[in-house]
């Protein structure tokens, strides 16, 4: 049993099992004193990284198995397309995606952008009346 306290908030006991060997961490929201605990406040979702294809001279991007134009070719995306970005080459340049479900490969960095976006959906914009 945990039990934590500070100057001008409320004691709070907590339960807690350990396992041998490892590290406890523990996070705990205490109230002020004379008010209720407060609920835990929602976590923030992470920003989801996608990759956006840019315009290219062939119309489309061949994904390679590797980093490299040496890498054997595995498929090919669109330009405007995105798809989620898993890594990135930083001495090349080259970003690796996931080009179909369960499918990974590398795009040249050339004609290929990250984007960062919150994973809410975005509000639909008002269609403009005529």
């Amino acid at each position: 049993k945990i039990v934590v306290s500070a100057p001008g908030y409320s004691e709070r006991a907590l339960s807690i099992k350990t396992v041998e060997g490892f590290k406890l961490t523990v996070v705990v929201k205490l109230a002020p004193n004379g008010e209720e605990i407060l609920e835990e406040e929602e976590i923030e979702e992470p920003k989801q990284v996608e990759v956006e294809i840019i315009s290219t001279p062939t119309g489309f991007l061949r994904v390679r198995n590797e980093p490299s134009t040496l890498g054997e070719e595995v498929g090919r995306v669109e330009p405007g397309e995105r798809y989620p970005y898993l890594d990135e080459d930083e001495d090349t340049d080259w970003l690796k995606i996931e080009y179909e479900e369960g499918k990974e490969g590398w795009v040249s960095g050339q004609y290929a952008k990250k984007v960062e976006e919150s994973k809410e959906e975005p509000s639909p914009s008002p269609s403009p009346s005529l």
